[in-house]
């Protein structure tokens, strides 16, 4: 027999295992792909967004808040040496409604004639958009060609925008694609005239304003030189710097979000690793005779070791040939989530060839590093040795190599989770340590086996008796099988808990954010803000005046909200972008804000005194604390403001700047409402007030949202995230249960001949079956417990590595209905993984047992 049928009869025959060995990769595999391919397509997406919106400038001219500039200084911009090309840019968040859809976007008003030579794109369809139209014409504008074909849009189709003068119809008279190809599709821009947007966007006696100057210096200019050049030239509160946009805010956004997914794609492989590595042991276990025999014939080690590692190849390559695709599924509706949880047009994920061929590497590689140590033992085998039922290391353990290396793993993942926490190296490194640690804590397991068998052996024998005594004495037979299952349990558990527990915190933590800071009643906006940026399409200046006339909101008190760019320098001069967050604060209780330094009392008073509240993960990267003083941007140059409290603030990543209203405008010269807080005093007359409140929002095309509404969405997420979490806990525990079914498989046929006897002797059906599910539930309670304990410490770690990210550390609980639930649940799994093995040592047939070596 060929050592290719020998390997073929093996894998077949358990197809069982072999299966669920394969699902194991896959799960890694899948993982990995999903992650990569998601992680790629935001990051990319915005930093795209950036570079349509920026194009070939080197350098831009800009000034704080959102009232733009008087476009006077371009002419002194182009006249500089250095100089290749100046434009002008209007840039809006814009609420756009075409047919039933309403959509989120940016205008850009640019000059169709220097435009092409800042921002590299092709008009595929139709032609640039006019400036002048006929009298009884729509104006015009052009899309980009990615996003029109997604949303169905072509030309001459006619469109409606909002703005704060008027709502106008516009067509759309051509498609613009960026050139360099389908990488930059799909953004959310529209193009018009700077004439056209202007007139459309800037208020009364600010028609000639624009937000920034694009340059584009020459090729043999020294930037520096140049901008030194311009800066002089400038009016107060004009500056000049490189183009900044809002990734500094997205990758604040994200980074929470993609450190979590990490953790869970490094989890997902070691558990693949500790199942191969089983089934493996296993599969060696139970062939060893075979082994034994092909080695006496002329087999070597080596081709026996070989065999092996081919065996882990192809199931490795047969997971990761399923675990590619399903990933990029996976990414696929992960995208359209995101789309939908950020409400933003979301470019196709961005599929390249880097994560497929890192998943493959992977996968192949999983597979391969778990099959290596049992492949290498079988190698070792004498054909003498082989012969015996029982391998004599299985008997008598792992050696003390395995735990000193466990003792080092353990020491470098807890210097790796401290240094990555206290930010000495790259924050993306502690999932890493995490898995040493862990890994460790495995490898030193045989120091604990035995005491956690007989104690709990001595808890359940009241209910076992006899069949308890016998299941512990298999157990500690065979330890080193014995360890891996109780070490795959362990790993499961360990990350099932940990992740649940500390994304229930974080949710938790959103939870409380929303109950301090969302306190009005109903919000009215145009379309929901962007969570990067807290941008918004400004609201018409009549609605305020039409919601305050109400005579159903009588005493009810409204709040003007702004969200604007700012920037603040950190004690370096080094520039951070923020977002400043602007209101009224006319209600005279304590403002709405979730404290983490400072107090409430007397907290309104210090906004109006010119103070301001700053969110907890700016606070973090300026490393300022409550009573310090942060140097925002203003229109007269730098001025230092004082922090009169910090607070956490899911809106903006936690960037941002929070001021009375009145300061804003001196500082920024800031313009225009983003959205309306109403707050009713008397909560009889809500009904009444969101009737009059909708009349008002239909009439003008906008969004009404109560603090009901928000709170249910809410509410609704966290339940959705929990039902996930549940499914993640007793995915694990799933998986977890392959080691479960071969070590009691391998224990049932190693017992076949002491069964039977037992049987002969008196030993009934219903002992044999006690006695197997007893070795599960043995094996299972000493692999979850101290799992789900050690579960527990590691959301406390995971909470404090988040810590970075949020600016602050996310409060610990332990929730006891978790740990019960998934203690409970994973025996009971436990015990239906045992009854397939347990059925099968009970029926076994006494005389052809006896013959059974």
């Amino acid at each position: 027999m060929s050592l290719r049928s020998f390997s073929t009869r093996s894998l077949t025959s358990r197809l069982g295992r072999t299966l669920l060995t394969i699902l194991s990769i896959v799960i890694g595999v899948s993982a990995v792909v999903s992650v990569s391919v998601i992680t790629a397509t935001t990051r990319n997406a915005y930093k795209i967004m950036f570079a349509t919106v920026t194009g070939n400038a080197t350098l831009e001219v800009t000034v704080p808040g959102n009232a733009g500039f008087d476009i006077a200084p371009l002419a002194k911009v182009k006249a500089t040496p250095g100089v290749d090309v100046a434009v002008p840019l209007l840039e809006r968040p814009t609420a756009m409604m075409f047919g039933e859809k309403r959509i989120k976007l940016s205008i850009l008003g640019i000059d169709p004639k220097l435009d092409p030579q800042v921002r590299d794109y092709a008009i595929t369809q139709g032609r640039m958009a006019s400036a002048i139209t006929a009298p009884g014409r729509p104006r015009e504008l052009v899309l980009d060609e990615g996003f029109a074909t997604q949303l169905g849009m072509k030309l001459g189709d006619l469109v409606s925008i909002r703005t704060t003068n008027a709502k106008y119809e516009l067509e759309i008279v051509g498609l613009v694609k960026p050139k360099g190809g389908s990488a930059m599709r799909q953004m959310a821009l529209a193009l018009l005239p700077l004439e056209r947007a202007q007139a459309m966007y800037n208020r009364r006696g600010y028609k000639g304003h624009i937000d920034s100057i694009q340059i584009v210096t020459k090729p043999e200019a020294d930037v520096n030189q140049v901008m030194a050049a311009i800066a002089p030239q400038l009016p107060e509160g004009l500056t000049i710097h490189p183009p900044s946009g809002n990734t500094q805010l997205m990758k604040k956004t994200l980074v929470s979000t993609e450190q979590s997914l990490l953790v869970s794609t490094i989890f997902s492989l070691v558990l693949s690793v500790f199942i191969i590595l089983n089934t493996f042991f296993m599969n060696v276990g139970e062939r060893r005779r075979q082994m034994a025999i092909m080695r006496a014939i002329g087999a070597t080690g080596k081709q026996l070791m070989f065999t092996l590692l081919a065996e882990a190849f192809v199931l490795g390559a047969i997971g990761t040939a399923i675990g590619i695709p399903m990933g990029l599924g996976i990414a696929w509706v992960l995208n359209r989530s995101m789309a939908r949880g950020f409400d933003v047009i979301m470019p196709d994920p961005q599929i390249s060839w880097l994560p497929i061929v890192l998943a493959g590497l992977l996968g192949i590689g999983v597979s391969l590093v778990g099959a290596f140590v049992p492949a290498w033992r079988a190698s070792k085998v004498s054909p003498l040795e082989g012969m015996s039922r029982v391998s004599r290391q299985d008997i008598e353990g792992t050696g003390w190599g395995y735990l000193v290396l466990g003792v080092v793993l353990m020491i470098a993942g807890s210097v790796t989770i401290y240094m990555g926490i206290t930010e000495q190296i790259n924050i993306y490194a502690g999932p890493f340590g995490s898995v040493a640690l862990l890994v460790g804590v495995v490898f030193l397991s045989p120091l604990v086996l035995e005491p956690l068998i007989k104690v709990f052996g001595w808890l359940l024998s009241p209910i076992t008796r006899v069949e308890g005594v016998m299941a512990q004495r298999q157990i500690l037979r065979h330890r080193v099988r014995t360890q891996l299952t109780i070490g795959v349990l362990f790993v499961a558990a360990c990350i099932g808990i940990g992740m649940t527990n500390s994304i229930k915190d974080n949710l938790r933590d959103l939870a409380d954010w929303k109950d301090a800071a969302l306190t009005s009643d109903f919000f009215v906006r145009s379309m929901m803000p962007d969570m990067a940026s807290g941008l918004a399409p400004d609201i018409p200046d009549e609605v305020g005046a039409e919601i305050e006339a109400l005579p159903s909101l009588g005493r009810g008190l409204l709040e003007r909200i702004v969200f604007t760019e700012g920037q603040v320098n950190d004690k370096k001069g080094v520039a951070h972008s923020v977002r400043v967050v602007a209101r009224d604060f006319i209600d005279p209780k304590p403002p709405s804000f979730d404290l983490i330094e400072g107090s409430v009392e007397s907290l309104r008073e210090k906004l109006f005194d010119g103070q301001a509240v700053i969110g907890s993960v700016l606070a973090h990267d300026l490393k300022v604390k409550l009573g310090d003083d942060i140097e925002l941007a203003t229109l007269k140059g730098p001025e230092k403001i004082r922090v009169a409290a910090i607070a956490n603030d899911y809106l903006v990543a936690g960037l941002s700047v929070h001021l009375e209203r009145k300061t804003a405008e001196r500082l920024l010269g800031i313009q225009g409402v983003d959205g309306y807080a109403v707050r009713v005093p008397d909560q009889q007359d809500l009904e009444n007030v969101r009737r009059d409140l909708e009349a008002i929002t239909k009439k003008h095309s906008l969004l009404l949202q109560s603090n009901a509404e928000i709170s249910w969405a809410i509410s609704a997420m966290v339940a959705g995230v929990e039902v996930g979490l549940w499914g993640l806990v007793y995915v694990a525990f799933l998986v977890a249960m392959i080691g479960v079914v071969n070590t009691l498989t391998m224990n049932v046929l190693e017992q076949t001949r002491e069964l039977s006897m037992l049987r002969i002797v008196a030993m009934t059906k219903s002992q044999v079956r006690k006695t197997i599910l007893t070795q599960a539930l043995l094996i299972g309670m000493s692999g979850l417990s101290p799992g789900i304990v050690a579960g527990v410490l590691v959301a406390f770690i995971m909470n404090l590595a988040f810590e970075p990210s949020f600016g602050r550390r996310i409060d610990f609980h332990i929730y006891p209905g978790l740990l019960g639930g998934a203690l409970v649940g994973a025996i009971a799994i436990t015990l239906l993984a045992a009854w397939l093995p347990a059925r099968r040592a009970a029926n076994v047939d006494v005389a052809q047992a006896l013959h059974y070596d």
